[in-house]
């Protein structure tokens, strides 16, 4: 067993501090690298990478003790990670189409139309208010009241509409 330890570990006044010093490491290491990860990853990117460097940091801890053994797995992590890191890239990069596939593309209104759009508004609005006014006039028969009533919520719909038409091409 000797021959397949480290030099320094072979000797057992090294060995047991050697275990406590790695049992408490990497807990915390594991700790702030999964704190770090939350910070700057996001669903677009190429998260086997940063595993990659979590094992690392794990086979060289394993090599404090035996470097043989830590190049061992190191072949055989490599072995078993490579397909997986393939994969995720090729994962990621279909994720990262499908949602610049699916994002809204919006043709921009000529102008002449632009125009269209405030003159309506406008014309709402002019609307709007007369109806207003004939409100405050008309109402006290319920009869003339409603149709009037109808016809101002109505416009307040169309004004809506063309502010929020507006906004979509605002947007762009």
């Amino acid at each position: 067993m000797d021959d397949f330890l480290n030099e320094f570990v072979g000797k057992l006044q090294a060995l047991p501090a050697l275990i406590v010093f790695v049992l408490l490491s990497l807990p915390t290491f594991a700790y702030f690298y999964n704190k770090l990860m939350d910070r700057i990853l996001s669903r677009t990117e190429h998260t086997s990478l940063y595993v990659v460097g979590g094992v690392f940091v794990t086979l060289a801890a394993g090599a404090l003790f035996s470097w043989k053994s830590a190049l061992l797995y190191f072949l055989l992590f490599a072995l078993s990670g490579l397909p997986m890191i393939v994969g995720e890239f090729r994962r990621t990069e279909q994720h990262n189409k499908t949602v610049r596939e699916n994002k809204l593309r919006r043709k921009r209104l000529p102008y002449a139309v632009n125009g269209y759009i405030e003159d309506a508004y406008d014309a709402a609005n002019s609307a709007q208010k007369l109806l207003d006014v004939a409100m405050k006039h008309n109402g006290k028969n319920v009869e003339s009241a409603l149709p009037l009533a109808h016809a101002s919520q109505e416009m307040s719909m169309v004004i809506s509409n063309l502010v929020q038409v507006k906004l979509i091409q605002g947007d762009q």
